[in-house]
């Protein structure tokens, strides 16, 4: 099984875990600027968490 997904704003790159390809996003303070056009036109999102930001 293979996930994947395109940006128009941020880079994506492809890993294997469990012998499945996953799409994903690497973010970091760096790329805060470019949130407003990412965003743009969206009116709800979600957020998911992991470790201890998940029980927040």
């Amino acid at each position: 099984m293979k996930t994947t997904f395109e940006s128009k704003v941020f880079s994506t790159q492809t890993i294997t875990l469990a012998e499945t390809e996953e799409t994903l996003v690497k973010g970091g303070r760096d790329l805060f600027y470019l949130l407003f056009k990412a965003f743009e036109g969206f009116k709800q999102i979600g957020v998911i968490g992991w470790g201890s930001q998940g029980p927040a």
